[in-house]
């Protein structure tokens, strides 16, 4: 029948008895005998036959899932767990040195600056994250951790283990009619742990690209996928405009015929609707069987358009007198809620001190620009000239902001938990990368690569940080921050304790200030002693002492011969031949489906998928 159908088991008495009802009676003594033998031999196949479909039912029912139809299971992929064959009841017997492997649940907030976590800005913020507090003290923060400056790339970095300028996606998010994604060779770390035996799931934001089927999230290693394509939604409608934007994959390569548009997500506050996905799938997981879980839960808040409920504005009326902020906090307070709630449900399951878990935002927050009149805007939620910036977020007291290399861009909040070998409330002062915990959640689960045997091709980024995190020493000394010589006019990179930055000049290198120090301490926005600065420009390279003035205050020096040999070898290494910024036109397919599909964002089609290996 069809899977999951009860499949009724009348014991192998009954067996032999159906088996009886099959065969012929014979009307001679030699019939006897011969039909006599037959039916041994019958039951004795129907009893072994029955045996191996009960192991198989059972096994359908309580072993790890297979990833994909079709691919034979690993030893790892069933997590040594065997049969009781002798037994023939079902019943799954674990190995006396049976260890499961650890869950995986990955939190990202989407522009959460660095200076509105009270784990970083202490004072400094009036912000309110008791869960992600309650985290961090049990678990190991992040303070030198390196992201990209917007969204897709960081996604794709973290996804891939590879710095995104190998393919082009350094420094633009994709956009909702641009027809492309991260290129569909790069191999996606959830493909590994899908293969492992891992129930995968992500929850949230997408943002890598759907003008493809093979690009959304099922075909790239997730069981199941809830949440909206784009890189924003409205809050509550899911509308990111002019189309509707939620969608169900209920299965791996969920296409066309299979994925759901979720309409009753419409009026719904979608930190609810992720927050009861999650707390569903953890509550609907089977401990039992050694299958471990891994989940991408990815917020948008605190990103545009900045939604949020008035219960959550409420607690900030009296500590922030900034409108825009007081909308900012809540966005921030409304998510750790959530989290709290994530975290209860692992708890209740005792599934907790088995889940490594990761809190990060993909790039610092947004901050207040100044815009000519009649030049086009970004996303704000508020008009120029207050205090909040362009969401009400501020990445204090570090330089600049969202799509700049300054630290307040690149530098941010990172938490990674896992009791039985993490040491609690300890800060890792070492550098660390987001394509870092690709090869790091592979180590520290035992996972096998499933792109190992192409890496000659496609090489890691990213390091394996496992054994640093556990002992808290340093793993890695350079990170090669981005590269861009056609929209940024160059790059940045990391060498020890050298920051050097190339090219320019270098925008919006403020350092703006949550709106309640300042007032706290006086200050108006035009007395802020520290929002003037000039712009970064090093046609020939230029350098700043990273650790010892971490918030960029000084003036560079010329970068020495040997840190741009260093820089100019390692550029060559990953982009020459040069793979440009993948700039393309909308394409005039996106609207037609999406009006064909009731005014729904749907994949529409890509016109080249293909890439150079770089």
């Amino acid at each position: 029948g069809p899977v999951g159908d009860p499949v009724e088991d009348h014991g192998d008495a009954d067996a032999a008895v159906a088996l009886q009802k099959l065969i012929t009676p014979a009307s001679s003594s030699s019939g006897r005998r011969w039909q006599t033998l037959l039916l041994v031999l019958g039951v004795a196949v129907a009893v072994a036959g029955l045996a191996v479909l009960r192991s198989a039912v059972v096994g359908d029912s309580k072993a790890p899932r297979d990833a994909s139809p079709g691919r034979a299971a690993s030893p790892a992929a069933t997590g040594d767990i065997v049969v009781d064959v002798a037994a023939a009841n079902g019943v799954w017997v674990q190995p006396n040195n049976f260890e499961p492997k650890p869950n995986v649940m990955i939190i990202l907030a989407d522009d959460l600056g660095i200076g509105d976590l009270p784990t970083y800005a202490g004072e400094d913020t009036v912000i309110r994250t008791p869960h992600i507090d309650r985290l961090a003290a049990g678990g190991v923060v992040l303070d030198r951790y390196y992201v990209q400056t917007s969204c897709s790339p960081s996604r794709a970095a973290l996804m891939t283990g590879r710095y995104p300028l190998r393919y082009g996606l350094q420094n633009m998010i994709i956009g909702a009619k641009r027809p492309y994604s991260v290129f569909l060779n790069e191999t996606f770390m959830t493909k590994s742990f899908q293969a492992a035996g891992y129930s995968t799931h992500a929850i949230g934001k997408w943002h890598l690209g759907f003008c493809s089927w093979e690009a959304t999230p099922s075909f790239r290693g997730f069981d199941t996928y809830f949440g909206y394509l784009q890189g924003e939604v409205d809050y509550f409608s899911q509308v990111k405009k002019p189309y509707f934007d939620w969608h169900r994959q209920s299965r791996p390569n969920c296409g066309e015929d299979c994925m759901e548009t979720v309409w009753r997500a419409n009026g719904t506050y979608n930190v609810d609707l992720i927050r009861d996905e999650t707390i569903a799938i953890i509550e609907g997981h089977d401990t039992s069987h050694g299958s471990p879980l891994f989940l991408y839960v990815t917020f948008e808040n605190p990103h545009a358009p900045c939604g949020v409920t008035a219960e959550w504005v409420d607690m900030y009326k009296d500590s922030v007198s900034n409108s825009v902020r007081q909308i900012y906090a809540g966005l921030v307070t409304a998510m750790d809620d959530a989290i709290g709630r994530i975290l209860a449900t692992l708890q209740a399951k005792q599934m907790i001190d088995n889940t490594i878990i990761l809190f990060s935002s993909d790039n610092g927050a947004p901050v207040y620009r100044y815009y000519p009149p009649g030049a086009p805007r970004a996303m704000t939620c508020d008009p120029e000239g207050t205090w909040a910036q362009d969401t009400g977020g501020t990445n204090y007291p570090y330089r600049g902001a969202k799509m700049t290399l300054y630290e307040g861009g690149v530098r941010a909040p990172g938490i990674i938990h896992y009791p039985p070998k993490l040491k609690a409330g300890a800060r890792f002062d070492g550098l660390i990368h987001i394509t870092d915990w690709y090869p790091t959640l592979l180590s520290a689960t035992g996972v096998s690569d499933l792109a190992a045997p192409v890496r000659g091709a496609f090489p890691l980024d990213g390091i394996d940080l496992w054994n640093a995190l556990v002992t808290l020493t340093p793993g890695r000394d350079s990170v090669l921050i981005d590269y861009d010589p056609e929209t940024i006019g160059g790059g940045a990179m990391i060498q020890g304790n050298l920051k050097l930055y190339v090219g320019g000049p270098h925008k919006f290198g403020t350092w703006q200030f949550p709106p309640e120090v300042g007032i706290a301490k006086g200050w108006s926005m035009e007395e802020d002693p520290q929002s003037g600065a000039e712009d970064i420009n090093c046609t020939d390279g230029c350098v700043l002492d990273i650790v010892n003035d971490p918030y960029e205050k000084g003036t560079p020096w010329p970068a020495s011969p040997e840190i741009m040999d260093l820089w100019y070898r390692r550029t060559e290494e990953k982009v020459i031949p040069s793979l440009r910024v993948r700039f393309s036109e909308d394409s005039p397919w996106a609207d037609s489906f999406a009006q064909a599909m009731g005014g729904v964002w749907w994949p529409y089609g890509c016109p080249d998928m293909g890439a150079p290996v770089v």
